[in-house]
C-alpha cells in the first residue's frame, strides 16, 4: 500500500465516523501523534511507545513525555486558579 493509498483509506474511514476532515487538522499524521501522547499520558513505558512507534532513536519518542507532563502542569495551573477564584468570591 502506498502513502497516498493509506491516507486516502484514513480520510474516507474518518468522513465515514462522522469526523469533519475539511475543517479540522486530522491525518495519519495527526492521528499516529495523538495515539503517542495518551500512552504516555497513561504512563506507559518510553520503550514500549517507542516499539509502538517504530522509532529508532529513544530521543524521537521523548517528545511525548514532554508533551504529557505539559499538559499535566497545565491543569494543576487551570485547577489553582479556579481555587483562586472561587476563595475571592467567598471572601469578595
Amino acid at each position: 500500500m502506498t502513502t497516498f493509498g493509506f491516507r486516502a483509506l484514513f480520510m474516507k474511514y474518518a468522513r465515514m465516523a462522522g469526523l469533519d476532515v475539511d475543517n479540522r487538522k486530522i491525518s495519519p499524521h495527526t492521528f499516529r501523534h495523538s495515539f503517542a501522547t495518551h500512552l504516555a499520558r497513561e504512563k506507559w513505558p518510553i520503550k514500549h511507545v517507542q516499539d509502538l512507534l517504530g522509532h529508532s532513536c529513544i530521543q524521537n519518542t521523548e517528545i511525548y513525555l514532554h508533551l504529557a507532563k505539559e499538559d499535566l502542569v497545565e491543569a494543576v495551573d487551570s485547577l489553582s486558579s479556579r481555587k483562586r477564584r472561587s476563595g475571592s468570591e467567598i471572601l469578595g
